[in-house]
C-alpha cells in the first residue's frame, strides 16, 4: 500500500517537457498567490482566535493588500493551498472513468 503511494508521488515530480510543465503550473501559481495574500490579510489582524481573524478578514476584503507576503507562515499557507488543489485535481483525474468511444461499456449487453 505505501509502495503504491510513494510510486504515485514520484510520478508527480517527473518532468519530461519543461514548457508543458510550466504551462500546467500557472493555475497552481495563482492558487499559491491567493493563499499567500489571504494568509497575509488574516495575519494582519491582532487579538482573538483564528476564527475571529478569518471572519474579520472576510468582512473586510475591500481593505486587502494584493502584494504577496514573504513571511514564512504566509508562504506555507500559499504552498498548502496550491498543493491541496493539485492533489484534488490529481485524484479526480486518476479516478476518472475511461470510456472508449464507439465501444460498449458496462455489464449490460443488448441481444437482438
Amino acid at each position: 500500500m505505501t509502495d503504491k503511494i510513494i510510486k504515485d508521488i514520484k510520478v508527480l515530480f517527473i518532468i519530461k517537457d519543461k514548457k508543458k510543465f510550466i504551462i500546467n503550473c500557472i493555475p497552481y501559481l495563482s492558487f499559491f498567490y491567493v493563499g499567500n495574500i489571504f494568509a497575509n490579510h488574516i495575519g494582519s489582524y491582532r487579538g482573538g482566535d483564528i476564527i475571529d481573524k478569518i471572519f474579520q478578514a472576510i468582512l473586510e476584503l475591500d481593505k486587502m493588500s494584493f502584494i504577496p507576503s514573504i513571511r514564512v507562515t504566509d508562504l506555507l499557507a500559499g504552498i498548502s493551498v496550491a498543493t491541496l488543489v493539485k492533489l484534488i485535481i490529481y485524484t479526480k483525474h486518476k479516478n476518472a472513468k475511461k470510456f472508449r468511444k464507439g465501444k460498449e461499456y458496462g455489464s449490460a449487453r443488448w441481444v437482438a
